[in-house]
């Protein structure tokens, strides 16, 4: 479905209006010159009601100075008249795909979150930082290893770390995680009480959903 407006003032009522009804629109194409504003000012308007959705803005003369300010105010692309439509269709298809993938990202994400949520049940779990330091611990792993959780939480995970343990299968541990890759083997970890448990492992990075940078490891044994 396409909604058309003449003018900038219509557009943007209709977008509000939209936004309101909580009609998720998709895309904007606006024209650079419009008989009652520009369409910066119409993009400006629009990313104080959404910041997130693409805004395609055609124009007569690509100049550098409202190019800079579009790409400012975030817009998706920049266009020059008379449009080629393969060159719109192309531009909308990236769009699509794009917006397609940050769903799938999403949803991920949440599948994630609900699987954690299962086998926090059942399984041995910490998360820690990129410097190995203990920010979250389930009360399965705090009475397996016999510390409290505020004698894990931070902590750095080498307090379970068995000294007869080859150091190089951490070293590989902590090159592949950081990589972005998971980690699984089998190790033997030490109790407060100086006891010995052999877990198998899995150490899962969890990217940042914004930026899609590593924020924590998660390690899950049994």
């Amino acid at each position: 479905n396409v909604i058309s407006e003449k003018n900038g003032k219509d557009g943007l009522d209709k977008f509000k209006k939209n936004k309101d009804e909580e009609f998720e629109l998709d895309i904007v194409i606006v024209s650079e010159k419009l008989d009652d504003m520009s369409g910066l000012e119409v993009l400006k308007a629009i990313r104080e009601l959404n910041s997130n959705i693409p805004v395609i803005i055609t124009t007569n003369k690509i100049e550098i100075e409202p190019l800079l300010e579009a790409i400012d105010y975030q817009a998706t692309d920049y266009l020059q008249k008379p449009i080629n439509a393969k060159d719109l269709v192309f531009s909308v298809e990236n769009i699509c795909q794009n917006k397609y993938h940050a769903k799938l990202r999403v949803q991920a994400q949440k599948d994630l979150e609900d699987i954690i949520e299962v086998i926090n049940e059942v399984a041995l779990v910490i998360k820690t930082n990129e410097h190995g330091e203990i920010t979250f611990v389930n009360s399965f792993f705090s009475e397996t290893s016999n510390y409290s959780l505020d004698e894990l939480v931070g902590s750095n995970y080498e307090i379970l770390k068995d000294e007869g343990t080859n150091k190089l299968i951490f070293e590989d541990l902590w090159h592949k995680v950081k990589q972005g890759e998971i980690w699984e083997g089998k190790l033997r970890f030490i109790t407060k009480n100086k006891d010995f448990f052999y877990v198998y492992l899995t150490v899962v990075p969890v990217m940042d959903k914004k930026n899609s940078n590593i924020k924590e490891y998660m390690w899950v044994s049994f």
